[in-house]
């Protein structure tokens, strides 16, 4: 697994199928760790359901056996989690719905790992589009078992190619009422690439509205050498919307901004931006640079 997300009843993370055959290769330093992993075509994911109890109110310090629930999906490629939603059922069920980037089975077709992100870009030729999931599972009352209800794209994002999705940290491990209660406003944010299935940079955001399925997104003007990296949702302090803070690199600039977007209205775009001293190359979350090229 690469990333997991949090329930209130539940740890969640997805296991992507893999073996590692680069062994030798490794050892020998010929190759890295993520060079020998290699995809087993056909094998279904596996969700693993961890249960979070309570500590033991007498015995705090006690070992408790975790209470573990597995289910699979058809074959597709886990990369990130936005979130997960909880929901008690009339009867004790709970109902886990589980949003996350990833590829589809046909993107798998390689069997390669990570092996086209390196140098100063990505080679988009070769990297398959990332879409948005949701994963449906239903666990049983006492917790003794699971199944897969539903798995699929997202309703509204079906032929974008999308990455890195967030939302409001308020929405995170939180707890749906079978009433609709705590189901308002639930918007995910997220790097836009196109809306034409096709793997490419991202250039812009996208906001889902999980409930409805409506979109709206901001995207810099086509052929300006400007693309966006990873946002950041920071709750409103006056409501319960979001400020996005996302870099935008400018390659034809040399440089890049912090473009701060508000997300209730991100067709918009952005309300400011501030340039840094630097163009970083496109990467994975963030970048490191040396001192003497940091921000005074």
């Amino acid at each position: 697994p690469h990333d997991f997300c949090l329930t209130p009843s539940f740890y969640i993370w997805c296991e992507n199928r893999l073996s590692f055959t680069g062994r030798a290769e490794y050892l020998l330093g010929l190759k890295g760790p993520a060079e020998g992993l290699e995809i087993e075509q056909g094998a279904q994911n596996r969700f693993h359901l961890v249960q979070r109890g309570a500590s033991h109110r007498h015995q705090p310090h006690a070992p408790r056996k975790a209470t573990v629930v597995t289910v699979e999906t058809p074959p597709w490629f886990c990369i990130h989690h936005s979130h997960a939603e909880e929901e008690e059922l009339p009867g004790g069920d709970r109902r886990v719905s589980v949003y996350s980037a990833g590829w589809k089975e046909e993107g798998l077709a390689s069997g390669s790992f990570l092996s086209s992100w390196a140098g100063e870009a990505p080679d988009f030729d070769v990297i398959a589009p990332t879409y948005y999931w949701k994963t449906v599972i239903l666990v049983k009352a006492d917790g003794s078992s699971a199944e897969l209800v539903a798995h699929g794209l997202v309703s509204g994002t079906e032929a974008c190619c999308i990455d890195h999705p967030h939302v409001d940290p308020r929405l995170e491990a939180r707890m749906l009422t079978a009433d609709g209660m705590g189901s308002e406003r639930r918007a995910c944010f997220m790097s836009f690439c196109n809306d034409e299935c096709l793997s490419t940079p991202p250039l812009g955001w996208l906001r889902v509205d999980l409930a409805t399925g409506e979109t709206a997104r901001w995207e810099a003007p086509r052929r300006s050498g400007q693309f966006a990296e990873e946002l950041v949702v920071v709750p409103k302090s006056c409501s319960d919307g979001s400020w996005l803070l996302g870099i935008l690199s400018d390659v034809r600039r040399g440089q890049s901004c912090l473009c701060i977007l508000d997300g209730d209205h991100i067709a918009q775009g952005p309300v400011a931006r501030v340039w840094l001293p630097c163009r970083p190359a496109h990467g994975l979350h963030g970048w490191f640079l040396p001192p003497d090229r940091g921000v005074p």
